[in-house]
């Protein structure tokens, strides 16, 4: 304990009547600070006083009559470990004191050898000593304390943070099996909607591939019916231009439910679609709304609705695309907002310019839908899982939007109508960048090569023809072309090695093969070495034209 002012209560263990009262005698002498002893002739006599807990310090002789060296230390010590002990001891024996104070004793001090200055240091000293043994003493009871707190703490986090990995574990695992099973899901959701696409366009191209055969047979029985009609060539060729159209658009028609079938990506999707023309958007607007109108005596049956349709499309409002799958997109769209209306209502189709863009829409006051509808009708994925009553069509609609660019907007209200715009880039000046002159075109059949030089040569180009490969090698070597077209089976040299060899002598100079195989050639991504283009025969002129305008 700290010394204070009170005196310092000292037990004095010792059997020697002389030696006590010397020491006695001693510690009178001091004034400050003062002590009060008590005395003892035993050990057990002295462990007795001092375990009432009143003495400040002990000074003990190590041969008592119950007790001698240092077992009389231990014993002492083991009774009362807090209070300090300083040994007098007639034995002036170094390692005896060396092997005490290891064991615990504060101070060593032989008898005779003993004043009054360094019995007072002697047990300043000692009762210091021993406060600051004791409060290290608790510090490291309440340092073990808080370490085995800290490491029954530590222990518990461990065992909750194994169980947090554990459970971690088993979600990351679920979570992976639950990846599996949308995986899968999803890859059935893809082939339903493709089946669903294929179902829709089966339909639409069997009404295109109808129509189609009926303007062919109109036309043509015109002619057949009427021939001085061909003395008028521009009546002529107005006839013999809708025969082309029509023949055309049954072409196309029927690759419909096979490309709605084969999964592409976006980029191949593109190249797969049919050459782009450009499209006045005024003139898809009027034979739409000639398509879908009812024809004569069926909006006198009570089940067909009274529709009537407003046509304000602005002049020269024109786009790159295909013209049968923009009308197969916007025949869905109105036939949607015809189904809308109940008994009887207005359908405006209407096309007008906005900055750098073509806006084409259809607004109706049918019934409309929710809001949570016109969400799902705008995304792909949802569009085409339709229940009944569902808009149909909308799984074409944002394949045909998405291939040309574009983007859809819908508007509608619940029981006051909907408006579908659908924005697209405009149609570029084909003016606007040059085109190569001269064209090599190699074919074995003399009617292609005449339909191609034809083309060509309608449209500005200088052609020169080779009826085989190692004919059309012969001029090319000979001759300056910009671009060069070749059929791929033909006697001598086939293209495939023709295209090779103009590429060794002139890399820079384009090569489109032309075959009637292109189709399977562009799904199987198959393109010989030397060809930059594969086009499908047969071929139209735009087609023809949008081929060449690649390589402007």
């Amino acid at each position: 304990m700290p010394i204070t002012n009170r005196p310092i209560k000292v037990l004095l263990v010792e059997d020697n009547k002389e030696h006590s009262e010397l020491l006695e005698r001693l510690l009178g002498f001091s004034e400050y600070p003062a002590f009060t002893v008590t005395t003892a002739t035993t050990l057990a006599a002295g462990i007795a006083k001092v375990g009432s807990g009143a003495e400040d310090l002990v000074l003990l002789d190590l041969s008592l009559p119950d007790s001698a060296g240092v077992e009389t230390f231990r014993r002492m010590n083991a009774a009362m470990p807090s209070v300090p002990v300083v040994i007098l001891s007639g034995i002036s024996d170094v390692t005896l004191a060396i092997e005490i104070v290891q064991e615990g004793a504060q101070d060593y001090l032989v008898k005779g050898h003993v004043d009054t200055h360094l019995l007072l240091r002697s047990i300043q000293y000692a009762i210091e000593r021993k406060r600051t043994q004791v409060a290290a003493q608790q510090v490291n009871v309440e340092l073990e304390a808080r370490v085995r707190e800290r490491t029954s703490a530590l222990v518990a986090v461990n065992e909750q943070l194994q169980r947090e990995i554990g459970e971690r574990r088993h979600a990351e695992e679920q979570l992976v099996k639950s990846n599996r099973q949308l995986t899968v899901a999803l890859a059935e959701l893809r082939t339903a909607q493709r089946s669903r696409a294929v179902s829709e366009r089966s339909g639409a191209a069997t009404r295109e591939i109808e129509e189609a055969f009926k303007r062919i047979h109109q036309h043509s029985e015109l002619i057949l019916h009427a021939p001085a009609m061909m003395a008028n060539q521009e009546r002529a060729a107005e006839h013999l231009q809708q025969i082309a159209a029509a023949a055309d658009a049954g072409r196309k028609a029927l690759r419909k439910p096979r490309d709605a079938s084969a999964p592409a990506a976006p980029e191949a999707s593109a190249a797969a679609m049919s050459p782009l023309e450009t499209i006045a958007l005024d003139a898809l607007i009027g034979r739409v709304i000639v398509l879908c109108s009812p024809k004569t005596g069926e909006q006198a049956r009570a089940t067909v609705p009274k529709v009537s349709f407003v046509r304000k499309a602005d002049k020269g409002v024109e786009i790159q695309g295909d013209l049968i799958q923009l009308r197969e997109m916007l025949t869905h769209l109105v036939r949607n907002s015809m189904s809308a209306i109940p008994r009887r209502g207005t359908i405006t189709v209407g096309a007008h310019l906005q900055g750098s863009e073509a806006i084409l829409y259809v607004q109706d006051d049918g019934l409309g839908v929710t809001e949570a509808v016109r969400q799902r009708l705008l995304d792909p994925s949802a569009a085409a899982d339709r229940a009944d009553g569902w808009p149909s069509g909308y799984s074409v609609i944002h394949e045909v939007v998405a291939r040309h660019r574009g983007r859809l907007e819908i508007e509608s209200r619940k029981g006051i109508g909907s408006m579908v715009r659908v924005i697209f880039p405009l149609a570029k000046s084909a003016e606007a960048t040059s085109r190569p002159r001269r064209v090599l075109v190699v074919d074995d059949d003399p009617m292609v090569r005449e339909v191609i030089s034809t083309y060509l040569g309608e449209d500005g180009y200088t052609v020169e023809l080779a009826v085989n490969g190692r004919e059309g090698l012969a001029k090319f070597s000979a001759g300056e072309f910009d671009i060069v077209l070749t059929d791929r089976s033909m006697p001598e040299m086939e293209g495939d090695e023709l295209a090779r060899e103009v590429k060794k002598r002139k890399p820079d100079v384009p090569v489109i093969l032309v075959t009637g195989f292109g189709d399977i050639m562009a799904e199987t991504g198959e393109k010989p070495e030397g060809v930059d283009l594969v086009m499908s025969k047969p071929f139209t002129m735009a087609g023809l034209q949008n081929m060449l305008a690649k390589f402007r």
